[in-house]
């Protein structure tokens, strides 16, 4: 079963540093180059903080099961949506392609950082820093800002890393 512990009220403004002043840093950083054929292992240049404030931008949106956005989502489809509106040209996988994407690096739950994907059994969300997590919820019913508790530990099968 999904955690049913839920932090709606935090809203995307808990993790500022990395995703506050977005606009004016990025040209610093080549965000802007996506590469759109990555191997296996691979990151991307972008920026973790833009895709976590598109992903807080759906906070609250209801949790559908096989949408893909931009106003319902379910997990797997809001973690596409979301990479695709950052500029990471993902296909559409189901969590459990999640396990395995072909591409990106892995990391360990112990690794994670803002900007990751996490995958745990049958569920996938986004890595929002400071702990917590952005994923579309089906025991909440809604796309939700939480912490990554030890429902997450206990269920964790892979992380990947999208950003270099």
């Amino acid at each position: 079963s999904k955690p049913k512990n839920s932090s709606s009220g935090t809203g995307g403004n808990r993790n500022n540093s990395t995703s506050s002043g977005n606009k004016n840093n990025n040209k610093n950083n080549s965000s802007s180059a996506v590469s759109g054929n990555v191997g296996g292992g691979a990151t991307v240049s972008g920026s973790a903080g833009a895709l976590i404030s598109i992903a807080a931008s759906k906070i609250g949106c209801p949790y559908v099961w096989g949408s893909k956005g931009p106003n319902s989502f379910d997990c797997s489809g809001f973690v596409y949506w979301c990479l695709n509106q950052a500029g990471v040209g993902v296909s559409y996988m189901t969590s459990s392609g999640w396990r395995n994407p072909g591409r990106f690096r892995r990391v360990s739950y112990n690794e994670l950082q803002a900007g990751d994907i996490i995958v745990v059994s049958g569920h996938v969300g986004i890595v929002a820093g400071g702990g917590t997590v952005i994923d579309a919820s089906s025991s909440n019913g809604r796309v939700v800002h939480r912490s990554l508790g030890s429902w997450w530990a206990n269920h964790f099968i892979a992380g990947w890393r999208i950003f270099s």
